[in-house]
């Protein structure tokens, strides 16, 4: 649809004046969002904003699921002459937290340093100091907002 003059003429018979309007049709505008990376499974943090970057608030249909990636459509409110706008987040299933294998050592012999990054790349740092005495269940506890089932892995070394 397009700007249109419409005029009105009125019968021959008829004391009246022809005149005329003009609609204008304004073009709707874009609700601009950032971009919205894959969320973590369980994520507590809902990354839908009810403003969008250039002013047009609005609401999300459905609701944030953070269990599974789901299509998201934005709703502008009935003020705003805006299109609706459609995203998909993907949610990303939690990785294990997994090591290369350490193999046992006997009492009092050299015991390497741990690894700080899991085979899946997974940075974290371990809980006690190293024993070469005897045997130790070691945490391993993640650094930042990772995609891990959980925040600390077991990992033992065994003296012969």
């Amino acid at each position: 649809m397009k700007t249109q003059s419409y005029f009105f003429t009125p019968d021959n018979n008829q004391c009246a004046n022809q005149s005329s309007i003009i609609i204008r049709v304004n073009a709707k505008t874009d609700p601009i969002f950032n971009p919205i990376n894959p969320i973590c499974f369980g994520s507590q943090k809902n990354p839908l904003q009810n403003t969008s970057l250039n002013g047009i608030s609005g609401e999300w249909i459905p609701t944030f699921d953070n269990q599974k990636t789901t299509d998201y459509t934005f709703i502008p409110d009935s003020q705003y002459c805006a299109k609706n706008y459609s995203l998909s987040i993907a949610i990303l299933p939690k990785q294990g937290v997994e090591f290369k294998h350490i193999e046992p050592i006997c009492k009092g012999d050299y015991l390497e340093d741990l690894p700080t990054t899991s085979i899946h790349g997974v940075k974290g740092y371990w809980t006690l100091q190293l024993n070469n005495q005897k045997s130790t269940m070691y945490t391993f506890h993640v650094i930042g907002d990772q995609c891990v089932t959980d925040s600390t892995k077991k990992f033992a070394h065994y003296s012969k």
